[in-house]
């Protein structure tokens, strides 16, 4: 049974249809249709943080590999926490489908009280943040729905037309831009449009490592 037919099950069991359940994700409906040229095609991890929080229910393993039951304990009086998916990649050079519809799929998945409503958790690359974020730290994303809502002064992960960083915000003296601020001083503060702006994502925390 591939992707397609067990998407097919799940809303059979939820009693809804294509369009509503796209509706209810705030998803594309054509992207849905998609799966029936290409049934074995991994959906994106936006879609699947968006339907387990809306659906908290649906068993992911069985919704990505197809192993048990379509869908979990269904009588609980114990609050279902999302769980954040965690993207073991390189986010600020290769692709992810948190930001766009390629069809990568998270490594697994965190559920850490302490980071709820965060959309996904990946890896900390480069040392331009050093010594606050080390590469290998995992970090805990949250979206910033508006640039407005941005808390200047603290970390986030900007995504923009021509870069991908994790950075400090800063205001800009000019209205329609921003300044991206590293903490190692060995790298120089940029500055930005805000029309460039694609995504970004407000770092809630981190985990780090010890090297030995």
């Amino acid at each position: 049974m591939n992707i397609e037919s067990r998407l097919s099950v799940i809303l059979n069991g939820l009693n809804i249809n294509k369009t509503n359940f796209a509706n209810a994700l705030g998803v594309n409906k054509q992207g849905l249709s998609n799966y029936k040229n290409r049934p074995n095609q991994l959906p994106s991890g936006d879609f699947i943080a968006k339907m387990i929080q809306k659906y908290p229910n649906v068993n992911l393993n069985y919704f990505l590999n197809g192993e048990g039951e379509p869908f979990l304990d269904r009588i609980t009086e114990k609050p279902i926490t999302k769980k954040i998916p965690y993207f073991e990649v390189d986010v600020f050079a290769g692709n992810l489908s948190i930001f766009n519809e390629d069809a990568i799929a998270p490594n697994s998945f965190f559920d850490i009280p302490k980071f709820k409503g965060c959309d996904f958790a990946c890896d900390v690359r480069g040392l331009s943040m050093f010594p606050s974020y080390s590469p290998g730290d995992i970090i805990f994303c949250k979206k910033v729905a508006e640039i407005d809502k941005i808390f200047f002064g603290e970390a986030h992960l900007v995504v923009a037309k021509s870069l991908r960083a994790l950075k400090i915000i800063k205001q800009s003296k000019i209205e329609s831009k921003i300044i991206l601020v590293s903490k190692n001083p060995d790298f120089e503060d940029l500055e930005i449009e805000k029309e460039d702006l694609l995504h970004i994502f407000y770092v809630k925390g981190k985990i780090s490592f010890n090297e030995y």
